[in-house]
């Protein structure tokens, strides 16, 4: 079975609706053991639980899905991309909203 590591916001708890990668959860478990990152609410707390989600599960990860759907989000997923990187992690950017499409044509180093 394959282990993936959800990356986005887990945010359930301090809102009323649940997040696509919530709701994605009970699907993909039937089949993959899934975790899921993060849940905190603060910006630069998520971001430290986002990274030692993939640093301390390296070594039993097959796949990171990071779920980017804000403007901000995207740094987030752009970090987390870089530590799959060097960590040799494979991962698959989600990416919806937050006018991605315009930010990296006007910053295509991005």
């Amino acid at each position: 079975m394959k282990n993936i590591l959800y990356i986005g916001n887990k945010l359930k708890n301090h809102r009323s609706t649940i997040s696509s990668m919530e709701s994605l959860e009970k699907k993909l478990s039937s089949f993959t053991n899934i975790t899921l990152a993060s849940d905190k609410k603060n910006k630069v707390l998520r971001m430290i639980d986002m990274a030692r989600s993939v640093f301390s599960n390296r070594d039993k990860l097959d796949l990171v899905f990071i779920d980017t759907f804000t403007y901000n989000a995207f740094y987030f997923a752009f970090i987390i991309g870089v530590l799959c990187t060097i960590l040799k992690i494979k991962y698959i950017p989600i990416i919806r909203g937050g006018n991605i499409k315009f930010r990296l044509n006007k910053n295509p180093r991005l």
